[in-house]
């Protein structure tokens, strides 16, 4: 009996490995099943939670990954979900027995990723940064699992499938986020695998690429210069796509990259704040919330070394100096004069800090504004054409008078371009006489005094007027200009007391006198008479209405207006208004 009883314990004990297999199996389908239900889906994801924590062996093991791997994709989506899951589950519970099951584990992953729903791929995204932050190391092991992990998503990544691409490229750029110590080597390949893939118009999901990049950047894999130079070129060119949510990933990578720091990201500061500025006015809203949040990082992030603002200020000090030495030096050597004020102010615009220089960039966006203003006060000037004939009666009577002595001492730099701005003047004077009807000069002088008793019109607030009542023109002191004073015979003294006694006229009839040259587009002889005021917020003021435009004025203006300019870089008031010339100029000199 006893010889018959002995085999029992022994079948028994070698049955119950497979009995306790097959339990688990059936334990497992129970909660899959329960999944499918909605009614029932937390039963069933808590039972499948409690199978993964609670098996002891690798025996256990691989049959609960035997059942999860194998999921048919006919299975409803959130049964895929929670077979992808507890995968994870397992390598925080297991940890080190998990690595020989994870090359099955990463394949069944990719599969997942041609997955039509995107809670299934985001699901993968999350087990894979789970593995790798449970698996990978510094160590030879840990090295071996990362690359493991990384080397069958990268052979899926140039798949002609969007799903796939874009997948794999959340994938790893999760296992770069989580992985502790990833080796720099295989981060450099990878990096240099994903600019040149930026650069493939066929590949669908650059914007998890980028995701990928900024990864990549943010672990310390950009090892070398030229590296970090393409990666950030690449992020940078990809502001410039026509789909947004490309724009929109691109800002978010340099608002991450710039969260973490570097010294080494100190040079691409200029260039990244350029090129978030550029669409920082995008049409699509979270395209320009994110910009604006990467720029507030760029614009804190610690620039390259810059010159002090002292030092600025005395550089932009002796570079006006020079510019009028050359202004005053008279008519000789006219051609080495014509390049040295634009030079002068080249190499101080130059000068500065490449940080300032970006930053005051962002300015120029605010001429768009500007270019309206201008086109509705160019609209209103026909506003204006009552009170046009009384300025040239005044005008008429002041030429046949007396000479158009100043009040004011102009500067010396004036007397270089007196002729030829002064027989722009006369002509301007001659086109205005023929044309104003005569009918209509007693109507404006009554309007013209009308408007001065009212006591709604205040010229103090109005900066252009109240800097033109310093000054009327000047008479030019060069010997060609004899034919002039013979035609005005009247002496300076009884112009200055005709000046003295109608002040308030002749601040009306200088600031409609610069008007009326803006309307006929003789840019030089406005400017000419602004500069003759002597008044550089005058000056500052019509630059800010007519904009840039060197091209179309003498040089000898060009250069008077460029030191004053130069004059007022260091006042932060007028940059909006500054900034554009200096860009015309050092276009002009390069």
């Amino acid at each position: 009996m006893r010889s018959l009883a002995n085999p029992k314990p022994k079948g028994i004990g070698r049955a119950n490995p497979h009995q306790a297999a097959f339990e688990l199996k059936q334990r497992v389908a129970s909660a899959l099943n329960k999944l499918s239900d909605r009614d029932t889906y937390q039963i069933g994801s808590e039972e499948l939670e409690r199978i993964a924590f609670g098996l002891a062996g690798p025996e256990p093991l691989a049959a609960l990954l035997s059942c999860v791997l194998e999921t048919d994709s006919e299975q409803k989506s959130l049964v895929r979900k929670e077979c992808v899951r507890v995968m994870g589950t397992l390598a925080k519970s297991h940890g080190a027995i998990v690595a020989p099951h994870l090359p099955k584990m990463v394949g069944s992953i990719v599969k997942r990723l041609k997955d039509s729903d995107s809670v299934v791929r985001d699901a993968c995204v999350e087990t894979v940064g789970v593995l790798a932050s449970k698996m990978s190391g510094g160590d030879d092991m840990g090295n071996g699992c990362f690359v493991m992990l990384v080397k069958p998503l990268f052979e899926v990544l140039g798949e002609q499938n969007k799903h796939v691409q874009t997948g794999s490229a959340l994938c790893l750029a999760s296992i770069v986020d989580n992985a502790t110590d990833p080796p720099a080597p295989v981060l450099l390949r990878m990096l240099v695998r994903s600019v040149k893939l930026m650069k493939n118009q066929h590949f669908m999901g650059k914007p998890a690429l980028i995701e990928l990049l900024r990864s990549i950047i943010q672990a310390g894999g950009a090892s070398t210069e030229q590296a970090m130079s393409s990666a950030m070129n690449s992020i940078q060119d990809a502001l410039k796509s026509s789909d947004w949510t490309t724009r929109k990933s691109a800002s978010t990578a340099l608002a991450g990259i710039a969260a973490c720091g570097g010294s080494s990201l100190g040079s691409f500061k200029p260039s990244c704040i350029r090129a978030l500025e550029s669409c920082r006015f995008d049409k699509v809203k979270p395209v320009r919330d994110s910009v604006m949040q990467a720029l507030q990082y760029w614009k804190k992030f610690p620039s390259i070394h810059s010159p002090e603002p002292s030092e600025v200020g005395s550089s932009t000090k002796g570079d006006l100096t020079d510019i009028a030495s050359v202004s005053g030096g008279g008519w000789k050597d006219t051609s080495s004069r014509k390049v040295n004020p634009v030079n002068s102010t080249n190499s101080v615009f130059m000068g500065g800090s490449m940080d300032s220089l970006s930053i005051l960039q962002s300015k120029v966006l605010n001429l768009e504004n500007a270019v309206d203003g201008i086109s509705r006060d160019l609209s209103h000037i026909g506003n204006y054409s009552n009170y046009r004939g009384s300025g040239l009666s005044k005008k008429n009577q002041s030429v046949s008078s007396s000479p158009r002595l100043s009040t004011c001492t102009p500067r010396s730099s004036v007397d270089a371009y007196s002729r030829q701005s002064s027989v722009s003047s006369m002509k301007s004077k001659e086109l205005w006489e023929e044309t104003a009807p005569r009918s209509r000069l007693s109507t404006s002088v009554r309007e013209n005094s009308e408007l001065w008793g009212d006591p709604t019109f205040d010229i103090s607030k109005n900066p252009i007027a109240k800097c033109a009542g310093k000054s009327s023109a000047r008479l030019p002191q060069n010997s060609g200009r004899s034919q002039m004073r013979k035609a005005d015979p009247l002496p300076a003294s009884a112009c200055k007391v005709n000046a003295n006694s109608n002040v308030s006229e002749s601040k009306v009839s200088f600031w409609r006198h610069v008007k009326d040259f803006l309307y006929t587009g003789d840019l030089e002889s406005a400017y000419v008479e602004a500069l003759c005021s002597g008044d550089d917020l005058l000056v500052i003021e019509l630059m800010d209405t007519t904009g840039p435009v060197l091209e179309r004025l003498s040089h000898e203006t060009a250069s008077e207006i460029l030191s004053t300019v130069v004059a007022r870089l260091v006042n932060q008031g007028f940059l909006s208004s500054i900034i554009p010339w200096l860009q015309q100029a050092s276009n002009t000199a390069i």
